[in-house]
């Protein structure tokens, strides 16, 4: 099995995709559980960069959701994902995710423009990347009409994603108001 860069254990990338499961649940139970199935796929293969990146992601996310003190998930966050990228330098997940980690902890917008690009060349077909863009690069800068291309992006790469579907119906909700926010929910088959 591919972790982009290099083959993984079969049981690795199985369990990271378990995590993946859960953690889009967005409740402190399924992250938990899936910050677990992340813990058992580097137990299952130590050199499978994105079970890093998940770790990485479960912190940032419990941190955004405020579930945890940033202070104290965020370093945390930042060790997980310089571990995802001592495995693989070339994984545009991981590239992302240290972008989200360089606004949301070190506010550092310079370094996070740079990550988010290496990710957008690295991967132009990841849409979780192209949502992490959307979210955490286009949207606090208010380019919101680059988001909503960004997060429609990222739905027609992975048109059944349920947390995709949702955030970008809250997204068009909040800020493209009710007529787009239909308009393209047609589109996208919702």
């Amino acid at each position: 099995m591919s972790g982009h860069g290099r083959q993984s254990s079969l049981a690795a990338w199985q369990s990271y995709w378990e995590g993946r499961h859960h953690q889009y649940h967005f409740t402190p139970e399924r992250l938990a559980q899936g910050k677990a199935c992340f813990e058992r796929a580097i137990e299952q293969d130590p050199q499978y960069a994105l079970a890093y990146v998940g770790v990485a992601n479960h912190y940032a996310i419990t941190a955004n959701l405020a579930l945890a003190p940033p202070r104290e998930v965020l370093p945390l966050a930042h060790r997980a994902i310089e571990k995802a990228l001592e495995r693989d330098d070339t994984l545009a997940e991981a590239h992302a995710t240290a972008a989200v980690i360089s606004v949301f902890w070190k506010h550092d917008w310079a370094g996070a423009a740079r990550a988010f690009h290496h990710a957008l060349e690295r991967s132009p077909g990841s849409s979780s990347v192209h949502h992490l863009y959307s979210f955490w690069w286009l949207q606090p800068q208010g380019r919101l009409e680059e988001a909503i291309e960004e997060n429609a992006r990222a739905l027609e790469l992975d048109p059944l994603s349920h947390p995709l579907r949702k955030q970008f119906f809250y997204f068009m909700q909040d800020f493209a108001g009710l007529p787009l926010l239909f308009q393209t929910s047609r589109q996208c088959g919702s």
